[in-house]
């Protein structure tokens, strides 16, 4: 339990414990609040808390501890601020992907930081990679880029978590999840997609099994199901077929969820997927069904398709079809079918919106009858009358190779080819078993000479263990059969039966009697039959009661049985909470104590620390605690002991090195004096002669100059002197000038004073005027109030 009145507390307790690099003690007092009760109401300073709780988490890579300060929370927001949650949940997200990206470039930078570019490798990195067979870049990504990998994918999986049941932040799943394939796309992480299928599958089953509400608005469901189509992109790029299989399923139960029809986009991406699905897993009739189903939507609801690409998709359309197997001919083969196979054909068909299993004589049927055989390409026109239709066993060959070729050169078709090869090779030896008996291995390969001939023993086998044909190679006479193979069992088996019925023939035809007999007795046990109808369809009536009511019992007792195993599991679980909460208060506890002990032994080296300071102070050291451990002595007083003797030492050597140091400096000065005198008096003689020289070189140079300077203003002057009669002229006229005008101003100036004067006393003379006339009506008002 926090000891903490108020959430501030700690995090200023918190941001004093990190400026001392004790992250995990800040971690563990952050964790301690948000997990107490007495915090259970959202406030703005709770969340800085979150925010600086999972910056920690980042820090130190504590997953499980993000996870449950992110549970705790949710608590706290759930009916209040869920756009808190958002924002803390956005802010571990940044953090974690900020610290993967500098992990990577802290790689890329150790990498780089080579002393030697011109040498490929160090001795150490060649004896690194011949002892455990890796390079530098696999260590250094191990060492630094991995762990944070492994983090960034535990946060996206924590987030998911968090955010499965919250309505209110679909939004915010989606891009988790979308930010999880990526990171499995971008570092082809096949096993961590697998896990995050099966968590993103339990979610949904989760929600359809609880919270169905949730997903009966449209938004919801069209989210979801572009959470799995963007899943499903990730897993086609991967080449996970088998997770891209489950994931169409779930997109089909999601639309079949939905109770509003879902957009013809969504679905032509739907069938476009399982075209590649189906493809892969070799199930050529689904795949053409998957390609008829885009190919129909596409045209009604794409108005951007031009005429090529329509005519690419129906002649798709048509040569997958063509590409189907074809079924056995023999009657009865088709009898005994596998349930397994039945089962899964009717789950493929489920997905493609059939309600019983298709067929390849129905889809061809369907695309003759839909038109869809008149928009492919020219060149493939004819090609299922050519296949299906028509009957040329001698020119079918010649007329389909150039049909073949063309196939095998279209970028977007020649997948086919092989297809439509062994289609045209079984319509040719179809068409020859009704022809000939046999004929020549060297004419039947004239016939189909677009194959070698191994390709031809190859495919005549597969159509003959697939009941398809009746052929049988003859290599010692180069001869080939066209007939029926049965075994002799089966023969044998058809001559007894035969022989059996000619036998009763002939006993029929000696006694007749024993026919009538047989009449006889049968007509008996007709009639036996039809007086216990009545009381057999009673029986049986009788026994579906007792059957009703066994199986009403035996629900009773299972929902019985039920419940009591829920009430042991709850018990159970019960038990197991009490257990865990058990724990968690003697992990807290223990947490305390020695969150209190470091505490008391913080508080010990700090007043050590301080003691130590203010000697030092006093004693104006500089390295007092250079010699000494703070941590290892934590009692003040011992403390002071050593820090008495380590300054008294201190003292003494710095004594000893002044007295070297003065003795060594007054021996220095006095020999550097000495040998100084006879080169002072050497320089001062020189100084002397070249001061003097200097002086007479500056006098002679200042009387040159001088006379220069007394010439020119003795020229100066006398040009000036001829200017002198002008010059007083001029002074004479600008002297009357201003005069003049001095007069002009002087008048101008007097006549505005003697109008200002006369303005002033006109004023003066009607305020007298007027204080008068006051003065007069006043005594008259006072004079006529006495008199009244």
């Amino acid at each position: 339990m926090s000891n903490f009145s108020k959430p501030e507390n700690a995090l200023k307790r918190a941001e004093e414990f990190i400026n001392v690099g004790q992250k995990n003690s800040a971690l563990q007092v952050l964790h301690d609040v948000i997990s107490s009760r007495r915090f259970k109401a959202w406030s703005q300073i709770l969340e800085q808390i979150m925010v600086k709780c999972l910056t920690l988490c980042v820090e130190l890579r504590k997953g499980k501890w993000a996870k449950d300060c992110l549970h705790q929370y949710r608590v706290v927001c759930q009916q209040i601020n869920l756009g808190s949650l958002e924002t803390v949940i956005k802010h571990f997200l940044e953090k974690s992907e900020e610290g993967a990206k500098e992990a990577q470039s802290k790689a890329e930078k150790v990498i780089l930081d080579i002393e030697d570019l011109d040498e490929e490798e160090t001795p150490e990195s060649q004896m690194m990679t011949s002892v455990g067979g890796e390079d530098s870049k696999t260590r250094t990504d191990r060492e630094i880029v991995t762990p944070w990998l492994k983090f960034l994918w535990e946060t996206y999986r924590i987030v998911l978590e968090i955010l499965r049941n919250t309505t209110k932040l679909e939004t915010l799943y989606q891009a988790t999840a979308d930010k999880a394939f990526e990171f499995c796309s971008k570092y082809k992480r096949n096993t961590e997609f697998r896990r995050l299928s099966d968590l993103l599958r339990n979610h949904l089953t989760h929600l359809v099994k609880n919270n169905a509400q949730q997903l009966s608005s449209p938004e919801s469901v069209q989210l979801h199901l572009e959470i799995r189509f963007a899943q499903l992109n990730v897993a086609i790029e991967l080449e996970l077929w088998q997770e891209a299989f489950k994931i169409v399923e779930d997109i089909h139960g999601l639309i079949r969820m939905s109770k509003k029809p879902p957009r013809p986009q969504t679905m032509a991406v739907y069938y476009q997927r399982l075209t590649q699905i189906f493809w892969v897993s070799n199930n050529f009739l689904f795949h053409a069904y998957a390609w008829y189903k885009f190919y129909t939507i596409s045209r009604i609801h794409n108005p951007n398709l031009t005429a090529e690409e329509i005519h690419v998709m129906a002649t798709t359309v048509l040569l997958s079809g063509l590409s189907v197997p074809l079924p056995p001919s023999r009657i009865g083969d088709n009898y005994y079918e596998f349930d397994v196979q039945k089962a899964k054909n009717t789950r493929l068909a489920t997905l493609l919106g059939f309600t019983v299993n298709p067929s390849r004589e129905f889809l061809l049927n369907d695309l003759v009858a839909k038109n869809v055989t008149s928009s492919v390409v020219s060149e493939l026109k004819d090609l299922y009358h050519l296949l299906e239709k028509k009957f040329l066993p001698l020119d079918l060959g010649e007329i389909a190779k150039p049909k073949l070729n063309y196939i095998r050169q279209h970028p977007s078709l020649q997948k086919y080819a092989p297809l439509i090869e062994k289609l045209v090779f079984i319509r040719i030896l179809q068409q020859l078993s009704r022809v000939y008996k046999a004929m020549s291995m060297t004419e039947l390969q004239q016939f189909a000479s677009f194959l070698s001939l191994q390709d031809i023993e190859r495919m005549t086998l597969e159509a003959v263990k697939s009941r398809i044909v009746d052929v049988r190679f003859d290599y010692q006479k180069g001869a080939v059969t066209f007939g029926s193979q049965a075994l002799e069992i089966e023969k044998i088996r058809n001559k007894l039966t035969q022989l059996a019925k000619n036998l009763k023939n002939v006993v029929e035809l000696i006694h007749p009697e024993k026919k009538q007999k047989l009449q006889d007795e049968k007509k008996a046990v007709f009639s036996t039959i039809l007086q216990n109808l009545q009381a057999e369809h009673k029986k049986i009536l009788s026994r579906k009661v007792i059957i009703e009511k066994r199986k009403e019992r035996q629900e009773y007792l299972e929902n019985l049985k039920a419940k009591e195993l829920e009430e042991e599991n709850l018990r159970k679980q019960k038990e197991r909470d009490e257990l865990e909460l058990k724990r968690i208060n003697e992990e807290r506890l223990k947490r305390e104590e020695k969150r209190r002990q470091q505490e008391q032994e913080e508080k010990a080296r700090n007043e050590a620390a301080a003691l130590a300071a203010e000697l030092a102070k006093k004693q104006g050291a500089k390295n007092i605690m250079k010699n000494l451990d703070v941590d290892k002595v934590l009692d003040p007083k011992k403390f002071m002991e050593e820090q008495i003797k380590e300054l008294t030492r201190e003292k003494q050597e710095m004594e000893n090195k002044l007295h070297k140091l003065a003795k060594r400096f007054d021996h220095l000065e006095r020999a550097r004096r000495e040998a100084e005198i006879p080169l002072l008096h050497d320089w001062y003689a020189k100084q002397k002669e070249s001061f003097k020289e200097y002086q007479e070189k500056l006098a002679e140079e200042f009387a040159v100059e001088h006379k220069k300077q007394y010439d020119k203003m003795l020229e100066i002057a006398q040009r000036l002197e001829r200017m002198k009669g002008a010059k007083s002229d001029f002074e004479k006229m600008l002297d009357e000038n201003r005069e003049k005008e001095y007069q002009t101003r002087k008048a101008a100036q007097d006549e505005r004073m003697r109008e200002l004067k006369q303005q002033i006393a006109e004023e003066r003379a009607r305020l007298a005027a007027i204080e008068e006339r006051r003065l007069k009506e006043q005594e008259e008002k006072r004079k006529k109030e006495e008199e009244d």
